[in-house]
């Protein structure tokens, strides 16, 4: 918790040599061999480290972290005896192992993306914009894609931010661009509204209705790819990606902050 707020606290100081020594230092100490906490830190590190636009070190920390991993979950598997199949069943460990290994995974696909052009999304309907939309056509412009969906209400509150950030930079060549998909349901937690089983028009035009009452006012697209698209390591939401003006992803983050940081990137593509 001490790393996570001073690393937190030095990335907003734009201190982030500093924000990176103090993750690294935490992490480096760590023989890998079993889940620990402070392994929710590598999340903040790889943040932290796509600024500095150098990658290989954070790259073989996941790869040392993830060989870690395996063999501590090779080895407990190998060495615990359950008294029953329900004792084995209710043994979290190697689940957690598992998920610290995919975490790993991730951020190693993420780290590989940066610098590479931003991979296609396919739109089958848009909001706000012409019909004929398509990310190419944003060529030029600086873009943050913004994956989301409407039952998820820390993607209705990151709203707020991405207003901000339109009204602060859209003059100087910022692009804002909101993707979604298909769900087959409908939730607005906020007016607590829930629809099931509904059909793809039905979920098109709620969703429009959704979008003119949160006052979003950027394009919008429903992809044909799913909202949490592998493609762009999108595993939660809201994922925000920012493109540069060559059409290749400098920057991805999952969840809504790290403002100062988002700020600074966005300043520097611009």
């Amino acid at each position: 918790e001490q790393c996570e707020s001073l690393g937190g606290r030095y990335n907003d100081m734009n201190l982030i040599e500093e924000a990176v020594g103090v993750y690294m230092d935490e992490l480096t100490s760590l023989p890998f061999d079993r889940p620990y906490r402070s392994f929710a830190l590598l999340s903040d590190l790889v943040n932290v480290c796509q600024e500095t636009g150098e990658m290989e070190p954070y790259k073989s920390l996941l790869r040392r972290c993830r060989e870690g991993l395996e063999k501590g979950r090779a080895e407990y598997v190998a060495h615990t005896v359950y008294a029953d199949s329900t004792e084995e069943a209710e043994d979290l460990n190697p689940k957690t192992y598992d998920m610290y290994i995919n975490n790993c995974d991730r951020l190693l696909e993420r780290l590989s993306l940066i610098g590479k052009p931003a991979p296609p999304i396919d739109f089958i309907h848009v909001y706000n914009t012409d019909s004929s939309f398509t990310l190419a056509s944003l060529r030029g412009k600086v873009v943050v894609l913004d994956f989301w969906a409407t039952w998820c209400l820390p993607c209705v509150i990151g709203f707020a931010e991405l207003k901000n950030l339109h009204r602060e930079y859209h003059e100087r060549g910022l692009e804002i661009v909101g993707v979604t998909s298909l769900q087959r349901y409908y939730a607005d937690e906020e007016a607590g509204v829930v629809e099931i089983e509904i059909g793809p028009e039905r979920e098109i035009e709620l969703t429009r209705e959704f979008i003119e009452r949160k006052g979003v006012f950027w394009p919008c697209a429903i992809s044909k790819q799913p909202v949490f698209n592998p493609d762009y390591t999108v595993d939660s939401i809201p994922t925000f990606v920012l493109i540069d003006r060559e059409g290749c992803v400098r920057y991805i983050q999952s969840f809504a902050g790290q403002m100062e940081q988002k700020k600074r990137l966005i300043e520097r593509l611009l």
